[in-house]
């Protein structure tokens, strides 16, 4: 059902940038599709964790299996899936742990950029473009991203 819902709105043109996988079990309930760019000039080594607040709020999660370079200028995706539908995105808040030895220490930030968080309700057909007054999250903090009207 959920393949065909993604199906009938990649049709439709409403997200065309966006593919549920055939046969993925991890995607029940209420997906939501979100997409973080992070800003030029920063690489960092570490976790990062999503969570998503509208009627109710989700679980923190992961964005990598592991610990993971996090690149600028890169795009990155994470399928939070929801036991009840969250309604309109009030906002979404995003954890950032650094990996900590000698190496990341000295070869990495310890912050992360992110620009924009977009949001995609795959069943409701609502896409969100969240900003925050900051684009920077220090390694043990987080950052809350709200919807914008306009560019951030």
């Amino acid at each position: 059902m959920l393949f065909r819902a993604c199906l009938l709105l990649a049709l439709l043109g409403l997200v065309a940038s966006y593919a549920v996988p055939a046969g993925d079990e991890r995607i029940t309930g209420f997906p939501y599709y979100v997409t973080m760019k992070t800003t030029s000039g920063t690489k960092s080594r570490g976790m990062v964790s999503v969570r998503l607040s509208g009627a109710t709020t989700t679980d923190y999660v992961d964005l990598f299996k592991s610990d993971s370079d996090i690149k600028a200028s890169t795009t990155y995706t994470v399928v939070i899936n929801s036991s009840t539908s969250l309604g309109n995105i009030l906002n979404s808040k995003i954890k950032f742990k650094q990996t900590l030895n000698l190496l990341t220490w000295w070869l990495y930030d310890d912050q992360i950029s992110i620009k924009t968080v977009t949001v995609l309700d795959v069943l409701g057909g609502k896409e969100y473009t969240l900003c925050a007054s900051s684009n920077k999250i220090q390694s043990d903090g987080s950052n809350t991203y709200t919807p914008s009207t306009g560019p951030c």
